[in-house]
This record gives C-alpha cells, sequence and structure tokens, in this order.
C-alpha cells in the first residue's frame, strides 16, 4: 500500500488506465460500483515509455476491485493472465524501470545498452539494472539455479501442467 501511494506521488498511473489497455483487458463497466467508475478512464497525459503492460503490479488493481456483486470488474483480454492482476504487493521490476527512465535517464553521461528488458543504472553507469533471472554488465547472463529451484526449462504441451516451488526461492 505504501509503495503503491509513493508511486502515485512521483507520478505513476495505474495499469488499468494506460492508453492502450484495451489491448490487454476489458474493464466490466456495467459491474463497477458507482462513483469508482473514473477508477477505469484512460489517463490522457499517461507515458509508458513502451514498457509491457505489467498485470503484476501493485498498480494493477485486482480483478474484482470496485464491483457491485463480487464478480470480476476486469478480465485480461488473453485469459492465461488472469491469475497474475495484481499478485505482487511491492513495486515490480518494471514499476522502477518506469521511475528510472522517468527521473533518472540524464544522469549517466553516456548511454549503456542493455539487454532483456533490462535498463542503465544511474549509480553505476557501466551497469545496468536487470530483471530477475539475469545477471552481468549488460542482463546478458542468464541465473541457473538449478540447485535450488529444481527443473528450469519446461516444454508447452496442449495439456495443463502444474509447477509447484514451495518455500523461499529466488528463480
Amino acid at each position: 500500500f505504501i509503495q503503491h501511494e509513493t508511486a502515485h506521488a512521483l507520478g505513476v498511473k495505474h495499469e488499468q488506465t494506460r492508453l492502450d489497455k484495451n489491448n490487454y483487458i476489458v474493464v466490466n463497466m456495467s459491474n463497477v460500483k458507482a462513483g469508482m467508475e473514473g477508477n477505469f478512464d484512460k489517463a490522457i497525459d499517461e507515458k509508458t515509455f513502451d514498457l509491457p503492460y505489467d498485470y503484476g503490479s501493485p498498480m494493477q488493481y485486482h480483478r474484482t476491485s470496485f464491483p457491485k456483486n463480487g464478480l470480476p470488474t476486469m478480465l485480461p483480454v488473453n485469459g492465461l493472465y488472469g491469475r497474475t492482476m495484481r499478485q505482487k504487493l511491492s513495486l515490480s521490476f518494471n514499476d522502477f524501470k518506469y521511475l528510472n527512465l522517468r527521473y533518472c535517464s540524464t544522469i549517466c553521461p553516456t548511454t549503456k545498452e542493455c539487454f532483456m528488458g533490462g535498463y542503465q543504472d544511474p549509480h553505476k553507469c557501466d551497469y545496468c539494472k536487470y530483471p530477475n533471472g539475469y545477471i552481468g554488465t549488460t542482463c546478458f547472463t542468464k541465473v541457473l539455479n538449478a540447485t535450488l529451484c529444481g527443473t528450469q526449462q519446461f516444454t508447452a504441451t496442449g495439456t495443463t501442467q502444474t509447477l509447484t516451488i514451495t518455500g523461499v526461492k529466488n528463480c
């Protein structure tokens, strides 16, 4: 909650107010509680820096936020994202990337190319901040924690599969 409100103070908007939201979510306005409709309006001044829609961000309301009857007010266009909406309590990698692009992009005297969705570290300009699972100065090296996390490569099939990880892990 505190990170969510601090992000607002720094200019971060809700994911469900992005101008491109209709590509990612469907809002059932007929199920939104009276007086709460504004929470789903598109933000005219919203900037995304071409970051992907972040279903898991705490800046994305839960799919059952502000309902009249307990049923979902929002559903992802791609149903596979249904359970990821608002799953994080702390800011996501892309939330921090957004803040860095908005406020820190001119700190480093030269621009460093980062890979795998990473961004230049404003405190160590020769390095990149990288999403979980990657390391290195340019985010190009994949971390494999096979001893802690078990199998890390799976093959998609036509059959439903379940992956269960218990305990505290960084996989």
